[in-house]
């Protein structure tokens, strides 16, 4: 099979591989990175990443003769690191957001009553309360974020 791309378009697949293979990978450690899906996908990566250098797009990757190994240049990673760090910046806030709205909710209906609701409903009510959450951080960041450690202590009051 054959596939024509500009060297914009390749350099916008290297990326989106890229950032692909990071999020799918990067949070694996030692063994793990052996898995047979992992290599399967490094292999396509490199693939790109061959066809991207043997295209002349030095600005884009390198290749180590010493490791046999194509590398992304500090630069190019920089741009894609750019884009998963707005991501996992962005998806932190509202993934907090939403588990709050969600245990408040639970803490108002209790869990029965809180399962009980409508899809829909228990879908909209964590919705407007997790868009408060986002609002309140928006404007006053973390400043009135509190912690209860209530409920029979903390673990670092069982400490001390």
């Amino acid at each position: 099979m054959d596939i024509s791309l500009t060297p914009q378009e390749l350099s916008l697949l290297l990326q989106l591989a890229c950032i692909g293979e990071w999020v799918k990978h990067g949070h694996l450690e030692g063994n793990e990175r052996a898995d047979a899906a992992v290599v399967a996908h490094k292999h396509v990566l490199r693939k790109l990443q061959s066809i991207a250098h043997n295209a002349g797009m030095s600005a884009l990757v390198e290749y180590d003769d010493k490791r046999d190994e194509y590398f992304e240049t500090k630069e190019f990673e920089a741009d894609y690191l750019q884009c998963i760090d707005a991501y996992v910046e962005e998806s932190f806030w509202e993934e907090l957001a939403d588990r709050l709205a969600a245990r408040d909710l639970v803490g108002e209906f209790g869990e029965e009553g809180f399962a009980a609701l409508a899809r829909f409903e228990r879908i909209g009510k964590i919705t407007e309360l997790s868009e408060w959450y986002l609002n309140e951080w928006s404007t006053h960041g973390i400043r009135r974020l509190k912690v209860d450690a209530g409920h029979g202590g903390s673990e670092l009051e069982k400490l001390n």
